[in-house]
């Protein structure tokens, strides 16, 4: 009963019951009490307007109905004619108790008129006040009332079929409509249980009302977000098992054979194994500045900082490097001073990675152009090189942890893939952005997006 399809199947049943039973009454109510009256009196009215006159105007002189039985026995048939319309009747007057105080057969003066002709009884008013009834029964009586009662059997006999069909329609309506509103939520349900046995990524079909696609819609979302995070997970524990693989058998290769008096124990093998330690400190330094970053707990010094000023300082500690490589570095900057509410630290160690992997991958006698711009909002720093570019199924993954675009290349040659992370999430936390373009052939450009300071708290320069 708790499912949602037996519910609507007993929501429609019950509606459709209750429909049906009011229906039933109120027709019941009009037919047996409203038309029969109706009818009756009718017949009565249409026999006797005459004497109704007559009787409202002997009440209305005399304030009595006393002498009433004088009227009645004047409607009386002499000798059985038949020129009397009420040859065979029998005609009541009875005060508003239905007392009767005049009768065709006047022995029947003083009772109580019977209950199967109060219904018909057609009410007597004078000055708009009700002061007793008219009721008339003919010979045939009986018969109309049979014929009535057929007419009213058959109208309940269609009721009935009526009231079935109508029940039968509404539940077949109601277990067809339940059944497809709650397909999606099975469908759901299934899927849920999927997801929680370890079936990541399970997707349902996108359909039904608009709330419940939205429902499956955010069921998919988070599937696929579950998924591939949990693919992020096992992808950055191999990367970290290969990344720290690879310094500590080379560590322990040199401490072996130093231990079997294989190689020997001097300062350059020494320096061999510190070196490898050296390698794991910046590996394990980076995962923790990348976690704390992503975790917003990461603590920012920010002052009012030129970001001119900051961006010439690292160009100008890269101007060997690039001297050594046989590039060219250049920078340019559209204005003297851009200031920026940022951790001077950070924006340098953002530059310093992106410089350094453009110049790593600048061939010789190709420049990396550094530009600071800005638009209305923003301090715009362009890292441009010449390189060889990213292939485009690369773009999307460029800030992911451990990404490397050769996977073959080794933390020697190319870095653990931490960099650009970190400087992405730098400056997320500077409230900031970071993109990337990049064709095959012609070089890759990064911009960084720092929201400008405004000009009323830029520090004011000395005269």
């Amino acid at each position: 009963m708790n499912s949602l399809l037996a519910r609507f199947t007993l929501a429609f049943g019950l509606t459709a019951i209750l429909i049906v039973a009011a229906t039933n009454l109120a027709i019941d109510r009009t037919v047996n009490n409203s038309f029969r009256s109706y009818v009756q009196q009718t017949r009565v009215i249409e026999n006797n307007s005459q004497l109704l006159t007559r009787l409202e105007a002997h009440y209305a002189a005399n304030g009595a109905w006393d002498g009433v039985q004088a009227l009645i026995d004047e409607r009386r048939p002499a000798n059985g004619s038949s020129q009397n319309s009420d040859r065979g009747a029998s005609l009541y007057v009875t005060d508003t108790d239905y007392i009767i105080q005049g009768a065709t057969d006047a022995a029947q003066v003083g009772g109580a008129l019977d209950h199967a002709l109060r219904d018909s009884a057609i009410p007597l008013e004078s000055e708009g006040e009700t002061i007793g009834y008219f009721a008339r029964q003919t010979q045939g009586a009986q018969l109309l009332a049979q014929a009535e009662q057929d007419f009213y059997d058959e109208i309940g006999t269609w009721l009935t079929i009526i009231s079935i069909v109508t029940a039968i329609t509404s539940l077949v309506a109601g277990v067809g409509f339940a059944w497809w509103v709650s397909r999606p939520l099975r469908q759901l349900v299934a899927a849920t249980r999927a997801v929680r046995e370890g079936n990541l990524g399970k997707q349902v079909a996108v359909s039904g009302a608009r709330e419940l696609q939205q429902v499956a819609a955010a069921f998919n979302l988070m599937s696929q977000s579950l998924a591939e995070s949990e693919a992020s997970k096992r992808r950055m524990t191999s990367d970290i098992a290969h990344e720290l693989r690879t310094p500590l058998s080379v560590m322990r290769g040199q401490l072996e054979g130093m231990m079997d008096g294989i190689l020997p124990t001097n300062t350059n093998q020494v320096g061999i194994v510190y070196n490898q330690t050296l390698h794991l400190s910046r590996l394990v330094f980076d995962l923790w500045t990348l976690t704390r970053a992503q975790t917003s707990s990461l603590s920012l010094e920010k002052s009012s900082t030129d970001l001119v000023a900051v961006v010439k300082e690292v160009v100008d500690a890269f101007l060997v490097v690039a001297e050594d490589n046989g590039s060219h570095l250049l920078f340019e900057a559209e204005a003297a001073n851009l200031y920026a509410e940022v951790d001077a630290g950070r924006i340098r160690q953002v530059l310093a990675n992106l410089v350094s992997n453009a110049l790593r991958h600048t061939p010789s006698g190709k420049t990396v152009a550094i530009t600071l711009q800005r638009n209305l909002q923003d301090a715009i720093i362009r890292v441009e090189d010449g390189g060889e570019g990213l292939p485009p199924e690369a773009l999307p993954h460029i800030f992911d942890r451990f990404f490397r675009t050769d996977s073959a290349r080794q933390r020697d040659t190319g870095g653990a893939g931490l960099g650009l992370s970190i400087a992405h999430e730098l400056v997320k936390l500077h409230g900031g952005d970071i993109t990337v373009e990049s064709t095959v052939g012609q070089g890759t450009c990064f911009k960084i997006f720092l929201p400008l300071q405004q000009k009323t708290d830029a520090p004011r320069e000395n005269p």
